[in-house]
């Protein structure tokens, strides 16, 4: 299952009508699948010969199980983007390359090379020799695979008159393998592993994405990702695909559950920006919140007096059971240190509402706070905890009243 990827020159005229052309050149494509195929396109540069554009294509059997499976998990963004504007995004965000660069980008089964002056993409190439080859170690592939690679800068340098300062590799798993040892042996300039630092600040306290030891180039397309949702309609790499992505030359079944969601298409694979997938119960707040609606709905005229007394007894009940939940946690030794200290370590501003003890020594934690700082200053506290270690913020959205949702993940100490 592969997401064609390609860099055409356009007159200027309307997205729409570049939508058009992109739909000629696909017809092909989407005959030998069988099937619909999805596409978009994202404007990369303009000059005196037209647009540059980079557009993409996938087969809508693909599109339909990421997006019933998103949608499944209740995940809602809005943004759609190709790996290649993304890690151009980052590269210049980090890296702030002014020169000619090249971007070798590594998924299980295929490759992309994408080759950039700043902003400006200027060649793709895909291959269809991933990881995989490396990590059975096969030297009929390896070989196959760098030598695509070297062939293709050869041929920008000669004839489109681009040399190559430096090359980033960008690999989407979280193991090592010696694909960095192995290029550099055959390219004369540096070779660069994409990391990703620390602390990462953007211009609004709202942009400001924190990781810890997060071992880096796996995250960088994600990281991309989030570097394009600051793209301004106008500027360079806006991205029209996400105007125009899910809505030409697909079925209604499609048009109707791609509605609000979004993915990133890297080589024929869907990568999630940030996701948090919670497996915890219901907080005790929240069971009480719902028993507290209950009552108010019940406490509006009724004649019945025995409906209410039956709910009455329902709310008794559940408010039992979760005492004693609560109770047989906090006298579990381990685990009510652990508790107690999440709370004790929350700055002010910081409200708990869901924690997850989990019996591999995992622990997932919702709260909300009145500032972003507020989180990061506990993710900080958390550090230098006893009973926990490898505290991460996983996301933070902040609704209509300006109130910060926060989700963590961190481990238990001494639990295997």
């Amino acid at each position: 299952s592969k997401v064609l990827t390609r860099i055409k020159n356009v007159p200027k005229i309307p997205p729409s009508q570049i939508v058009k052309l992109i739909k000629t050149e696909i017809r092909d494509y989407a005959i030998f699948e069988g099937e619909n195929v999805s596409l978009g396109f994202a404007e990369i540069d303009r000059n005196s010969e037209g647009i540059d554009i980079i557009w993409a294509a996938t087969k809508e059997s693909i599109v339909l199980s990421v997006l019933n499976f998103l949608r499944k998990i209740g995940l809602k963004t809005r943004r759609i983007t190709i790996p290649q504007i993304a890690l151009v995004e980052f590269i210049n965000t980090f890296y702030k390359e002014e020169d000619n660069y090249a971007i070798v980008n590594v998924d299980k089964d295929t490759t992309t090379l994408t080759i950039s002056k700043g902003k400006t993409i200027i060649f793709n190439y895909t291959q269809d020799i991933g990881f995989e080859a490396f990590k059975l170690n096969d030297p009929s592939l390896k070989g196959a695979w760098v030598g695509n690679i070297v062939s293709s800068l050869n041929y920008v340098s000669r004839n489109l008159n681009v040399s190559v300062k430096k090359i980033y590799v960008s690999v989407n798993d979280e193991e090592s393998f010696d694909i960095l040892s192995y290029l550099s042996n055959r390219i004369e300039y540096p070779v660069i592993m994409l990391s990703i630092p620390e602390d990462i600040n953007f211009d609004r306290e709202e942009d400001f994405i924190r990781y810890q030891k997060t071992g880096g180039n796996e995250f960088a397309v994600p990281v991309g990702l989030a570097l394009t949702s600051k793209i301004k309609k106008g500027e360079k790499n806006y991205l029209s695909i996400t105007e125009y992505f899910l809505t030409e030359h697909v079925s209604e079944r499609l048009k109707v559950i791609a509605t609000l969601l979004v993915f990133v298409v890297v080589n024929g694979a869907f990568i999630i920006a940030f996701p948090y997938f919670s497996s915890s119960l219901k907080s005790t707040e929240e069971q009480l919140s719902s028993v507290l609606k209950s009552i108010s709905a019940i406490s509006k005229p009724v004649e019945d007096a025995n409906k209410l007394q039956i709910e009455l007894q329902k709310i008794n009940s559940t408010i039992s059971s979760l005492k004693e939940v609560e109770s047989n946690i906090y006298n579990m030794p381990y685990y009510s240190m652990v508790l107690r200290e999440l709370k004790s370590l929350a700055p002010s501003g910081i409200e708990l509402r869901e924690v997850s003890l989990k019996e591999d020594g995992s622990v997932d934690l919702k709260g909300v706070s009145n500032s972003f700082r507020s989180v990061f200053s506990y993710e900080e506290n958390l550090a230098n905890a006893r009973f926990i270690k490898n505290a991460t913020i996983l996301e933070i959205e902040k609704d209509k009243e300006g109130t910060e949702t926060f989700t963590m993940q961190m481990q238990m100490r001494n639990v295997k």
